[in-house]
């Protein structure tokens, strides 16, 4: 009795170091990423930034690099004018970097304090770093000097993802 235990006991610490063998590598891997995840995966991270102010400072988090995907902007110019572009600015390994996009003339007849203006807005995509703990900053500038138009307001978005900085 006691010797068909222990051959029981043997077949099964057998079975189990043949299973081991075959299957303690997948088993360990499919733990460990589930345990292990990626942070700085764009889809983790996700940040829209937004603003009605005509140029527009953002700060960039200590602990966060921002990599920016898009950007665009809605903006009332007198109708004397146009606007000539709308222009993204960060800071990247100590350096300025910049993207511009024209914009495009949407509507006519409104009016901003007392100003008759036309709507212009434009967008754009780019792959641009900013750096911890600095500035990002969107401008949107008028024909001016040809012409005294005034961008009147402006809303602005731009968004991405975060990574976290260790």
């Amino acid at each position: 009795m006691i010797k068909n235990r222990l051959l029981t006991l043997a077949g099964l610490l057998a079975l189990l170091a043949v299973l081991g063998k075959f299957y303690a590598e997948p088993l360990f891997a499919q733990v460990r990423a589930a345990l292990v995840q990626n942070v700085d995966e764009a889809g983790r991270n996700p940040f829209a930034l937004h603003t009605n102010n005509v140029n527009e400072v953002f700060h960039v988090p200590a602990d966060k690099r921002y990599v920016i995907q898009t950007f665009s902007a809605e903006c009332n110019v007198d109708n004397t004018g146009y606007l000539s572009q709308i222009r993204l600015n960060a800071r990247t390994g100590g350096t300025q970097q910049f993207a511009a996009i024209p914009a495009t003339y949407q509507d006519q007849n409104f009016s901003e304090a007392g100003h008759p203006v036309s709507l212009w807005y434009g967008s754009g995509s780019t792959h641009m770093y900013a750096d911890p703990a600095t500035t990002i900053t969107l401008q949107a500038s008028s024909n001016f000097n040809q012409t005294g138009a005034v961008v009147r307001d402006c809303e602005f978005s731009l968004s991405g993802y975060a990574i976290n900085n260790p």
